[in-house]
């Protein structure tokens, strides 16, 4: 069966990236930690995502984004931003909410839609 890309699993990616940009070494306890999970969960998770070619892991060792998962979370932090801007400039969102939900959103919205949505706030914020 064939692995297939979903928000959850972006948000593991997501996840995995901060506690690297955070801590240098990135374990299942510590993501299932932050995502709160059972660590066999995330590591479910850390699994698909390495057949994905999006990290590299071996049991028993760190978790370590190839390059194709760090051009991953960049595409993700982008689209986090663009929501987070809509939220907190456009709809004046407090800046807490609006990253939770923007966070939440990102994984669901079409990069169609995040095309219009970066166009309107272009205009509006201009």
């Amino acid at each position: 069966m064939k692995t297939l890309f979903t928000p959850t699993l972006g948000m593991y990616l997501c996840t995995i990236s901060a506690i690297l940009n955070e801590r240098n070494v990135a374990r299942i306890r510590d993501i299932a930690r932050n995502r709160k999970v059972k660590p066999p969960t995330a590591s479910n998770a850390v699994m698909r995502l390495s057949k994905l070619g999006l990290v590299n892991y071996e049991i028993g060792e760190f978790i370590v984004l190839t390059e194709k998962g760090k051009n991953e979370v960049i595409t993700w932090e982008n689209s986090i931003d663009t929501l987070n801007r809509l939220f907190h400039d456009v709809l004046h969102m407090d800046y807490k909410s609006s990253k939770q939900e923007a966070e939440k959103l990102a994984f669901h919205v079409s990069k169609h839609a995040e095309q219009h949505i970066k166009s309107f706030l272009k205009h509006q914020l201009t």
